[in-house]
């Protein structure tokens, strides 16, 4: 079973994550934007607390009330963009009160405080919970970047290891994990204030196709180059620049409402580094209204 694949309910591998959830030795709490299928997370035992969209004077839970294809058609003829916040500090007291009731260490790792103020709700909670042992991390990612800490979380959660054991390989990969990533339409970071309006202004007036990174939890330009295809090749020399004489741990090809091209990154990457399995996975609104439809990106992280 892929990683953020739901198994079937009543089934051998469904029962077998029960017994595994029951031996943890502490709970995982994440937030919408790591974009994993939301039965796999409940599956394992990992609570999910949404962020916020407020699109056509409705204000709506990422994943639980939003769907990506009604989204994105939304958001391409929307004549005012949605806007996105973050859950409230008492959503999180809520949920370390629930998982509290166990008697177990809670991890909370969350979007990168750089482009979210999720991390800074979390931490409120838990000051005000002084008697729950709650450890809240900024991921300084997003998208697969934080989901695939979620997944290492749940590897060594079913594994027996410790919060101790866990925090440490949580670190090390908040130093280890990548982002690559290329937009359609700089307008829509300028708009969310993402990216400063001079590079939006001269991306789009130029054609030009810069590539994007997260730099200390913030997004910020790479490089420039005056093509989208030569910008696919880039982010994918980028990658096997970053990982020469490292072992690749996961990789994922992330896009907003672009599948054909994920698949073709996908073929591009296998072609390049055989043998690697390369997930396919789509952002959802929150990330979805800053980077407009059309995101492509490779999200990884190395031993």
């Amino acid at each position: 079973m892929r990683p953020g694949q739901a198994p079937q309910k009543g089934n051998a591998t469904w029962q077998g994550l029960i017994r595994r959830v029951v031996m943890t030795r502490f709970r995982i709490v994440t937030d919408s934007t790591c974009y994993l299928d939301p039965e796999w997370l409940s599956g394992h035992g990992v609570a999910m607390v949404p962020l916020l969209v407020s699109m056509g004077g409705k204000v709506v839970k990422e994943v639980v009330d939003t769907d990506n294809r009604e989204f994105y058609r939304y958001l391409r003829q929307a004549q005012q963009l949605p806007t996105t916040s973050q859950p409230s500090a008492g959503e999180f007291m809520d949920v370390y009160q629930r998982l509290g009731q166990e008697g177990l260490p809670i991890i909370s790792v969350h979007i990168s405080g750089g482009i979210s103020g999720t991390v800074n709700s979390a931490s409120q909670a838990r000051e005000m919970l002084p008697d729950l042992d709650i450890a809240v991390v900024d991921s300084k990612t997003t998208g697969l970047g934080l989901g695939h800490m979620v997944m290492e979380l749940v590897e060594m959660a079913e594994a027996g290891k410790s919060k101790e054991e866990a925090l440490l390989r949580l670190r090390q990969m908040v130093e280890r994990s990548m982002s690559f990533f290329i937009v359609a339409d700089l307008m829509y970071l300028h708009k969310g204030g993402r990216i400063g309006g001079a590079q939006a202004l001269i991306g789009s007036a130029l054609q030009i196709k810069p590539i994007l990174h997260l730099k200390d939890g913030k997004i910020d330009v790479l490089e420039k180059v005056r093509t989208e295809r030569r910008a696919i090749d880039r982010i994918v020399d980028r990658m096997l620049e970053t990982l020469a004489g490292r072992q690749p741990r996961r990789i994922a090809a992330v896009h907003a409402d672009a599948p054909e091209k994920a698949q073709a990154l996908v073929r591009s990457i296998e072609g390049r580094l055989p043998g690697e399995t390369v997930g396919v996975f789509e952002i959802g609104p929150v990330i979805g209204t800053h980077t407009g439809p059309g995101l492509l990106g490779l999200q990884f992280h190395f031993d």
